[in-house]
């Protein structure tokens, strides 16, 4: 049974592993006011949150009614918050190197979304379910006729009364030319070029004010939210572009007076010791948090947000390590983030394809991937920092290029080679590269499988499910353990169908007897 085929409040009880007379009571017979615990949080720029932390009972009805409701619903790609494997950095992405960055901040977002709106949204199309169910879950999820900040039920029932507005928005940013994300009640709006969705006015007393479009305007109020109009911002990349709460002007980053915090908590405690430190942090935040874990939570997201091969990270990691008592923070990287550090766009003659630096060979990629004249490489985690590399060696009947590479990319950690150089049929392969990559884009990455592997006028070649298109010539394969066993050289290329294209990875082994990159 799923929550479309519960007709009545028994089956939906069943479905939330308790009985009907339970679930009745605490929906309907128990004040759902008693069943929360109220307290404020102060905010940052001032002013205070309510949190309404529901109890341990209806808390689990909630629960259930966020798992269930989860299977219902796969978020439009714009939605960030509250959905699984997305967070800030994902909303931010979009965002990064853009000319015009504008921000709206929806107010009392939770608080405009009331019962009826809730049972309106479930009881029609497209989830129909039985106004039994609808009402009592609309009655389960909200307090005081609006969805209480601090039930684990209320985002997701937040981004199911959005998706109308994240449709009618991504249009309207389509057709004005610009990016479009939401986390949760921060709508953020992107474009390289002119921003016609708002303007800056300049006010007689010399300050601005943001003017938003009335169709943007208009599409936010007709779907029952209002714009904070003090938190609309509207800026250039000549000033700092932020997106909930992280950098976009160059690449996603922390705010400069982040790790300047963490710089001064970790010298504090180098220099006074843990209690004084601790106490100073006490007093600082009017609070009796643990300061040892506050400066380990501070550093874990520069590395989340920044990688872990980051330079700042390692230092602060490395420092905090040698003073902490408690767990330490992991430095070195997993296989998968060896390769996803490891693998870069390789551009020349403005085409584009994938290189990626390889244990016992350096930085190597395909020979059509270098062309003629000067060819450069970057890293989408910093895009705007593009090196020039130099052709060292290409064989033209294996396909394959090794380039030269300054030493400011010698601490670049290289993909290990695989032990077993040809794979056998069926075992599991990744593929990574960058098809039709433009600047900031992620790595691509399809998992598939090795089909066959076949020799042809003496090169070995692998033939993978994983497709290949344009820009991803030169990425790495790797196995399960994510070493590598080829290099992608042949997909689609715009002239064979789909169904007939053979996924073609030539053996690393063929690079035996090339010689190895050479810093410069």
């Amino acid at each position: 049974m799923t929550i479309k085929s519960a007709n009545n409040l028994q089956e939906l009880a069943w479905l939330f592993g308790c009985t009907a007379k339970q679930l009745g009571y605490y929906l309907y017979k128990r004040s759902l006011s008693s069943q929360y615990k109220r307290f404020e949080i102060k905010k940052k720029r001032g002013g205070v949150r309510v949190i309404h932390a529901p109890q341990s009972n209806i808390k689990l009805i909630q629960q259930s009614i966020r798992r269930e409701l989860d299977k219902l619903k796969l978020f439009k790609p714009c939605v960030n918050g509250y959905v699984r494997n997305r967070n800030i950095i994902t909303n931010a992405r979009p965002h990064v190197g853009q000319r015009f960055v504008l921000n709206i901040d929806l107010e009392d977002f939770f608080g405009a979304i009331n019962y009826g709106r809730v049972y309106g949204l479930l009881s029609k199309p497209p989830f129909k379910l039985s106004k039994p169910v609808a009402a009592a879950i609309a009655k389960a999820c909200t307090l005081d006729n609006k969805l209480p900040q601090g039930a684990p039920s209320s985002p997701i029932i937040s981004n199911l009364v959005c998706s109308k507005l994240d449709s009618e928005l991504s249009r309207l940013a389509k057709a004005h030319g610009c990016s479009y994300t939401r986390y949760a009640d921060d709508l953020t709006f992107s474009s390289s070029g002119s921003m016609s969705l708002a303007t800056r006015v300049q006010q007689p007393d010399g300050t601005s004010v943001c003017n938003i479009s009335p169709t943007l305007s208009d599409i936010i109020e007709s779907n029952g939210f209002r714009i904070n109009q003090a938190k609309v911002r509207l800026a250039q990349r000549q000033h700092r572009q932020e997106v909930t709460g992280l950098i976009v002007n160059k690449r996603i980053n922390v705010k400069r007076r982040y790790v300047r915090e963490v710089r001064a908590m970790l010298h504090a405690w180098q220099k006074f010791g843990l209690a004084a430190a601790q106490k100073d942090f006490n007093a600082l935040y009017s609070g009796s948090s643990d300061f040892e874990a506050a400066v380990r939570g501070k550093i874990g997201f520069i590395g989340h947000v920044r990688g872990r091969p980051d330079k700042v990270f390692k230092k602060f990691a490395t420092q905090f390590n040698a003073l902490a008592k408690g767990p330490k923070i992991r430095t070195e990287l997993t296989p998968e983030e060896i390769v996803l550090q490891a693998v870069w766009v390789v551009e020349h003659d403005s085409d584009q394809g994938t290189a990626f630096f390889l244990e016992g060979y350096g930085l190597v990629t395909c020979a059509h991937c270098v062309g003629s004249g000067p060819i450069v490489i970057y890293h989408p985690a910093d895009h705007t920092k593009k090196f020039s590399v130099a052709l060292s060696n290409k064989n033209v009947h294996k396909d394959l290029a090794i380039l030269d590479f300054p030493s400011a990319l010698s601490e670049i950690i290289p993909i290990p080679l695989s032990k077993t150089s040809v794979p056998p049929k069926g075992a599991s392969v990744h593929l990574f590269g960058y098809p039709a990559h433009h600047a900031a884009r992620p790595v691509r990455v399809e998992a598939g499988t090795i089909i066959r592997s076949f020799p042809k006028s003496a090169v070995t070649y692998l033939e993978i499910t994983p497709k290949i298109i344009g820009g991803n010539s030169g990425g790495p394969v790797v196995n399960e353990t994510f070493a590598a066993v080829g290099v992608a050289v042949l997909g689609l290329n715009g002239e064979i169908d789909l169904k007939s294209t053979e996924f073609l990875a030539v053996s690393v082994d063929e690079f035996k007897g090339m010689p190895t990159s050479k810093i410069v």
